[in-house]
Order: C-alpha cells, then structure tokens, then sequence
C-alpha cells in the first residue's frame, strides 16, 4: 500500500468511526502514525494517536479487545509530545502518567479490561 492510500485508509476510518467499531477502526491508525512518523510529521503524529485514543474511549466499555490498545496509545502520544514540546510539559507528563495507570489497573471509567469493577 503506498504512503498516499495509508493516508486516506486511516482519514476515511476516522470519518466512518460512527459505523465501524473500535476494533475495527483503531488497527487501521497505527500504520498512518508511523508514516508520519518516517516523515517526522510530529503534528500529524499527535493527531493519529488522539484521534485513536478517541476512539478507545467512544467504545463500549465491554470491549476488552481495544482496551488494551488504549495503554500503548497514551504511552506513545506522551513520548511524541515530550519530543515536540520538551519533557516538561503538561500534556505529555499526563499521557504518560495516564498510560502507564492504564497499565497497571485498566481502564479509569471504572473498567478493568473489560470487566465492571464494582467498589464498596
């Protein structure tokens, strides 16, 4: 597939994400981050993981399949904003801080991969 069709693949899943599922729409993303990333696109970069986080957290809560693709998203969008806009930053210290708490205990919506946590 040329860099042109990964493009526009990944432009029409973002824009078909009210008729295609999670699981479906976020393994299309990933090749287009890296594209942009060979191009040290950065900006564009930020803007592929978000959208695929995004689409992490429009998806059911039940669905542990694109759960456990949200973790490496976070991660990977706080090492593109330390890189763009310094290790400091706010932003990139919280995706990070946010990746690596999705790591150890699922998801913050109370979803623990998939499964209700109920708390007493």
């Amino acid at each position: 597939m040329s860099d042109e069709e990964v493009e526009r693949l990944a432009h029409h899943t973002w824009h078909a994400k009210e008729v295609l599922s999670a699981q479906q729409a976020i393994p299309r993303l990933p090749r287009a981050t890296e594209l942009s990333e060979r191009q040290r696109a950065y900006d564009q970069v930020e803007v592929w993981l978000r959208r695929g986080i995004r689409l992490v957290d429009i998806a059911p809560p039940h669905q542990a399949a694109t759960a456990h693709q949200e973790q490496p998203l976070r991660i990977r969008l706080g090492q593109t904003l330390a890189i763009t806009r310094g290790y400091g930053d706010g932003d990139a210290e919280a995706a990070l801080r946010r990746g690596h708490r999705r790591l150890r205990f699922g998801r913050e919506d109370g979803t623990a991969w998939g499964t209700r946590v109920v708390s007493r």
